[in-house]
């Protein structure tokens, strides 16, 4: 999958900060997936959607 900034986020991602490609990206889109794990191994995923910017 391709997107308008050249970038797709998948896997593991860390870093300090986001990039301003990354904050641009968040701000223009129309759907979140937010997911995580603890140590124990459970996972919990949630979708999050609106109009675009509803993350701004």
């Amino acid at each position: 999958m391709n997107s308008k900034f050249g970038f797709v986020l998948t896997g593991l991602l860390r870093q300090g900060e986001l990039t301003p490609e990354q904050n641009q990206w968040i701000r223009e889109v129309d759907t979140f997936f937010i997911a995580s794990s603890g140590p124990g191994g459970k996972t919990d995923a949630s979708h999050l959607g609106g109009n675009s910017g509803f993350t701004s």
